[in-house]
């Protein structure tokens, strides 16, 4: 439901709310949640815990100062996808926006597995130049940074918490090739 819809159900004329700025600052806003004593709700006269700007046919711009059910009333709908397959259909859009080559759902993580094992890797990207850092390096103190023994991408080498003188993308690499027991940890 719409401000002024609301306002025409409980008989709120505009002309008796206050003019509001066109558009009104954040600041503006947040001082008059914030004003002491609260206001009153614009539709029923309880304490109000919001307060909008809307623009009203004849009026012009007007504050509504709205208590939490009123608040909720006039919430603006959910407008994305209702359904799994327009959620879907949501996702694999923004993965082919983003350069993920394929994009697979499955219904449950067996059936997940069984697809993975038929068709390869349902998300493949690119991995990153080796001037940008492993992910491990983003959360270490500098003095734990090293090169990676294979490619010298930086990476979380030394000290507590480093799991291997490789890169996230070379150890990945050596597992592949060399299986988990590679692995000292």
């Amino acid at each position: 439901m719409e401000p002024s819809e609301l306002l025409a159900r409980h008989g709120v004329a505009p002309v008796v709310l206050e003019p509001a700025p066109a558009p009104p600052a954040r600041r503006a806003t947040l001082d008059r949640v914030a004003a002491l004593p609260p206001r009153a709700c614009s539709a029923c006269g309880a304490m109000s815990v919001t307060a909008r700007a809307v623009s009203l046919a004849g009026a012009g711009p007007r504050w509504v100062d709205l208590c939490r059910d009123r608040a909720l009333a006039v919430r603006r709908p959910f407008r994305g996808p209702v359904t799994l397959a327009g959620l879907a259909a949501d996702l694999r859009a923004a993965a082919q926006e983003a350069g993920i080559a394929r994009l697979a759902f499955y219904s449950s993580f067996e059936a997940a597995a069984v697809g993975r094992q038929r068709t390869g890797p349902a998300m493949t990207a690119p991995v990153p130049p080796v001037t940008e850092p492993d992910t491990s390096a983003r959360t270490c103190p500098s003095d734990q940074i090293g090169p990676c023994a294979t490619c010298q991408r930086p990476t979380h080498k030394y000290g507590s918490g480093a799991r291997s003188p490789l890169c996230e993308y070379c150890d990945a690499q050596a597992v592949a090739a060399w299986g988990k027991p590679l692995r000292a940890s």
